[in-house]
């Protein structure tokens, strides 16, 4: 929930959502998060602790982080957490590392999504930055700029092979990016 403790599961089945236990952090003005075996991890803008919610057992634990910042994803074996720094978060060893810094910076309330060896992220904010990390090279690369600004949130297709996020702040626009073109296209 924003402004809340409230967390919540929707059934895409029944076309009903539950509460569930209540995250132990406070979500101010918006958070992100991403799956990762078995569990989700959250994040927030204005708070640097790492929520962790166990879906079997319905409970929560928390992990200090070095950032504030919604923008969270998973490879699969580690988060990635970016701002004007981005980190990788190793679950297992509760360690953060340092990682090589975007190009653009980007602010708490952008995107970030893991597909294929890289990590897609636009700078978010109602901005139009957009850039991909190549996690083996440790590297950005700047890509095709939104066209009018994004806000908070992100998904990636993988059949499609489009990032898509939303925006800006007054607009109701949906922005879809084909990553083998390297284009924009709105909705």
């Amino acid at each position: 929930g924003n402004y809340s403790y409230n967390f919540y599961q929707y059934n895409v089945e029944t076309a009903v959502w539950s509460e569930l236990a209540p995250a132990p952090i406070y979500s101010g003005n918006n958070g992100g998060a991403t799956f990762l075996d078995g569990k989700i991890y959250t994040t927030y803008t204005s708070n640097s602790t790492l929520g962790i919610y166990d879906i079997a057992t319905n409970t929560w634990e928390t992990q200090s982080l070095p950032i504030s910042t919604g923008n969270i994803t998973t490879d699969g074996e580690y988060l990635y957490l970016v701002g004007s720094t981005l980190y990788r978060y190793d679950v297992v060893l509760n360690e953060s590392v340092e990682l090589s810094s975007p190009i653009i910076a980007f602010e708490p309330w952008g995107g970030l999504e893991y597909f294929d060896g890289y990590l897609y992220g636009h700078v978010g904010n109602g901005l139009t930055g957009f850039q991909r990390y190549d996690i083996a090279n440790d590297s950005w690369e700047e890509l095709a700029r939104v066209p009018s600004g994004a806000v908070l949130g992100a998904a990636i297709d993988p059949v499609a092979r489009r990032y898509h996020t939303y925006g800006n702040y007054e607009g109701t626009s949906w922005y879809s990016y084909d990553i083998d073109n390297n284009e924009w296209s709105i909705t």
